[in-house]
């Protein structure tokens, strides 16, 4: 039996023309550039996407019904650090972003990897 959250993931990709690799942990160059998933999990009726950096931080993505811009089609993103947490001392922000276009996500994640390394 498949599941309706994934069904409900996979007519949302569909509908957005992106790609279906981000289920498989592929690179995803159709929703936010050619960022890395590290890992993607269905969250809250949604779908979360993971970014992990070498500089130390990394990103949630996330879309549903609950995250700012989610029923409208749009994503919400945080900074975090290397174990998941999120960060809120950043240039980039200080609190989640919300009502991003994919091609806004792409921006931030540009900018959370040009970040200098994490400090110890």
């Amino acid at each position: 039996m498949i599941r309706a959250d994934v069904v409900t993931a996979l007519a949302d990709m569909v509908a957005d023309q992106t790609s279906f690799t981000c289920l498989f942990n592929a690179p995803m160059r159709t929703w936010f550039g050619s960022h890395y998933v590290n890992r993607t999990v269905s969250c809250h009726g949604g779908i979360q996407c993971r970014f992990k950096f070498d500089n130390g931080y990394g990103a949630s993505v996330i879309r549903h019904d609950h995250s700012y811009g989610g029923d409208c089609g749009l994503w919400e993103l945080a900074v975090t650090l290397a174990d998941g947490s999120l960060c809120y001392s950043t240039p980039i922000t200080d609190d989640v972003i919300g009502y991003l276009t994919a091609g806004e996500v792409g921006l931030r994640l540009n900018q959370i990897e040009a970040l200098p390394l994490v400090s110890e």
